[in-house]
């Protein structure tokens, strides 16, 4: 029988702050790393979502002393709160699918996995996972992702916590909007087993000759055959590929835009999306 593990983190981070510039630098030039997990919680439900057990624990960080006065505002967590000792991986089991209200968790788990054990197989503990808030934006119709808070109050969600930003009642309210729109059927097309499935570019600095131009060839947008190219061009800030094309053949222009992102284990992805377009004379 599979569990869900609905969980939810909460880091320290003094990236963009007011005041606390010297002390991002400080520290960032020397690690490269900047969100530092400071709390887990977690929830373990069963196949019927039905409630097994509960997880919370504090983290003492190690590479940021002190925490950001802002996430002592937002969390009400302070240094005085954080200490070591926990064993997240033994709770969780052997037949799970983690979960989490959008991939940002997931992510900072990763990074911080990374970094204290650069050699630990991340996709045995992360995977298979289900992104929660994708799943609730695409099946009750919204444009747009959407906070917890949000679908809480538009769908009259009766919450079990009234608190937010503390991990465990994040993952309590989580919990409470996967059992509103729970189907066994459709979450099914939303549980991710590949890593190239989830995209995590921080710190992705790459240049066209980086690529791998056999991931860069022209097609059509109608038949999907390769179609000769006209224009490519790279905009290095946004990590896009943009190729301009013509297919004899089906007599139209394709626009293709490659998005260029790094996977859970740092292997670059090639995303590409094509449309066809009419070219002015």
């Amino acid at each position: 029988m599979m569990n869900y593990i609905v969980f939810d983190l909460e880091w320290n981070s003094f990236k963009n702050i007011k005041g606390q510039v010297y002390y991002y630098k400080k520290f960032n030039e020397k690690t490269k790393f900047f969100d530092e997990i400071i709390e887990i919680g977690a929830i373990k439900l069963n196949d019927r979502l039905e409630y097994i057990d509960s997880f919370r624990v504090y983290i003492k960080p190690t590479i940021y002393k002190k925490i950001n006065p802002r996430i002592i505002e937002l969390t009400g967590i302070a240094d005085e709160d954080l200490k070591y000792g926990f064993d997240f991986k033994k709770w969780l089991g052997k037949d799970y699918i983690l979960c989490s209200w959008c991939d940002t968790d997931i992510k900072v788990l990763k990074r911080n996995i990374k970094y204290y054990n650069p050699k630990y197989k991340i996709e045995s503990l992360l995977l298979p996972y289900i992104d929660i808030q994708k799943y609730c934006c695409e099946v009750l119709g919204y444009d747009r992702r959407v906070s917890l808070h949000e679908v809480i109050n538009a769908e009259n969600i009766v919450a079990s916590t009234d608190k937010l930003h503390q991990a465990l009642d994040d993952t309590k309210l989580t919990v409470d909007i996967f059992r509103k729109i729970f189907d066994k059927e459709k979450i099914r097309n939303y549980i991710i087993n590949d890593v190239d499935c989830i995209y995590d570019s921080m710190n992705l600095n790459i240049t066209v000759d980086m690529l791998d131009r056999t991931r860069l060839r022209a097609r059509c947008a109608s038949c999907g055959k390769y179609s000769k190219r006209l224009k490519l061009s790279f905009d290095n800030k946004k990590r896009r590929v943009s190729i301009l094309s013509y297919c004899s053949s089906c007599g139209i222009y394709t626009k293709q835009r490659i998005k260029i992102k790094k996977n859970l284990l740092g292997d670059l992805v090639y995303v590409s999306r094509k449309k066809i377009v009419e070219l002015s004379r």
